[in-house]
């Protein structure tokens, strides 16, 4: 990219300044559009009935008789691979798909001036619930 050729936002006009903020505001429309039509068919075909010999020979290993869509078929394919080869990416996508995953709270603090500071906090623990 070609730094010479580019203006702050100082060196434009306002009306460049809208014209460009209008610009970026119908790109932007047009890209959670896009998105959302893509998550609503990605929603459909997951939510159809899941077929082929492969998709019932692994339901069936699996015990499912019904509701067996192709969204089931892709959470059992990601359980057996799982089981079968203790693959980590595998065991985290699943552990992190149930929620199960430790996640960090992240505070900044920025009351000071010039300083800031970031807390990071771990969810409680239950202890209770302990396996050693």
């Amino acid at each position: 990219m070609n730094n010479e050729n580019l203006k702050s936002n100082d060196e434009r006009t306002p009306d460049e300044r809208r014209e460009l903020a209008s610009k970026a505001g119908k790109a932007s429309g047009k890209a959670r559009k896009e998105t959302a039509s893509l998550r609503k068919t990605l929603d459909m075909i997951l939510n159809l009935p899941a077929q082929g010999e492969n998709a019932k020979k692994l339901f069936k290993e699996f015990g499912i008789t019904e509701n067996m869509t192709n969204r089931m078929l892709i959470a059992l394919s990601a359980v057996k691979r799982g089981i079968t080869t203790g693959e980590p990416k595998v065991l985290t996508f699943i552990r992190d798909t149930l929620g199960e995953n430790l996640k960090f709270m992240v505070e900044e603090d920025t009351s000071q001036e010039n300083k800031r500071t970031i807390k990071i906090y771990l969810p409680e623990i239950d202890s209770t619930n302990e396996d050693g």
